[in-house]
């Protein structure tokens, strides 16, 4: 991997700016000389940042290749009214650093080629077309947890035992992403007037989660979790493993897009998951999680687990981060209840 620091006033990227990624790819070392860059797309549809796929052709050789170019704007991409900030893209480049040390988890990870310093992005092996786990939610119910997608829960856990100790917890400290994630978790959805239209989203979601919203107990329960989201840690965790960020490709399952990655307790991480195979509606999703991790980890606090799942499903019915869902409002208010459930 190369690393170089370039001219911070070359525009940010987009499709149209094939030059301009031509020369940043070159000064990093990461095309030759005669190699151009004849065309960009999109590569993705994430919520936080800007993904490209730049296709590479070599004269000399005819040969073709293409590259994935990930940048950070001083904004959410998707949400450009909300500023995020850009020293995110510094702490994915450090995720795949410390990944790339281990074989297990880097080979189910992207290669990362090049950091960018000065542009806020980051140069990835292109693992083909491919899309992410956000297809999954369209296929709800899903009868169980996909065969091909255990892999990462084994990936997940050697991840925290690996890391556990191992890291500088300053270092992976992430805190101004992980302030502006805390709010969008574990304060924002639980306000009256909802952050987003919960009726556009879904009839009748409004009116039916009001008593949700200004409970101020429920509130407290999702405050005082969130300071142990933003406790420090020895544990380096994905921060925010769902489906959008596994790839999907041919060749198997990967896991993308740690730039909320942080040192902490490895039950956030597990809460996550555990709140996704719920909303894709698992089969036995709950027992199947929880026996895997007895065999995987034995310090889990399952309660802890439990709490930050209950927190995630609310957030993402109620919040800005909504998934791509097909579920009335009699599916959306079942999950709710069990989130509540799980938060007296």
């Amino acid at each position: 991997m190369s690393e170089k620091t370039l001219d911070a006033q070359t525009p940010w990227l987009n499709t149209q700016t094939i030059r301009q990624a031509e020369n940043l790819l070159r000064e990093a070392g990461v095309i030759a000389a005669a190699e151009m860059v004849t065309a960009m797309e999109s590569a993705g549809q994430g919520n936080m940042n800007v993904t490209l796929r730049a296709e590479i052709y070599h004269p000399d050789s005819a040969g073709r290749r293409s590259l994935i170019i990930k940048q950070a704007r001083p904004f959410v991409a998707k949400y450009p009214d909300i500023p995020a900030p850009l020293e995110r893209m510094a702490y994915e480049a450090k995720f795949y650093q410390f990944a790339s040390l281990d074989k297990s988890l880097r080979d189910r990870m992207p290669q990362l080629l090049a950091t960018l310093l000065d542009q806020h992005a980051i140069v990835l092996k292109d693992l083909g077309k491919s899309s992410d786990g956000s297809c999954l939610y369209e296929q709800h119910p899903i009868q169980d947890f996909p065969d091909r997608l255990l892999p990462l829960l084994d990936w997940l856990a050697h991840l925290h035992s690996l890391s556990r100790g191992q890291i500088d917890s300053a270092e992976f400290s992430n805190l101004p992403l992980r302030k502006l994630n805390h709010a969008h978790i574990f304060a924002l959805p639980f306000q009256d007037p909802a952050p987003v239209d919960l009726d556009r989203i879904c009839p009748g979601l409004a009116a039916a989660t009001r008593g949700l919203r200004t409970d101020s107990k429920l509130r407290s329960r999702c405050l005082e979790a969130g300071e142990v989201y933003l406790s420090s840690g020895s544990c380096l965790l994905h921060g925010d493993f769902y489906p959008g960020s596994w790839l999907l490709a041919p060749s198997g399952a990967y896991v993308i897009d740690p730039e909320f990655c942080f040192a902490g307790p490895a039950e956030f991480d597990w809460g996550v998951l555990l709140a996704h195979l719920q909303i894709l509606g698992c089969s036995a999703f709950e027992q199947q999680l929880r026996s895997r991790l007895q065999r995987l980890v034995t310090t889990t606090d399952w309660e802890l687990v439990l709490t930050f799942a209950a927190i995630e499903i609310l957030r993402r019915l109620l919040g800005v981060a909504q998934l791509p869902l097909t579920l009335d409002l009699a599916e959306r208010m079942s999950l709710m209840e069990w989130a509540v459930e799980q938060l007296k």
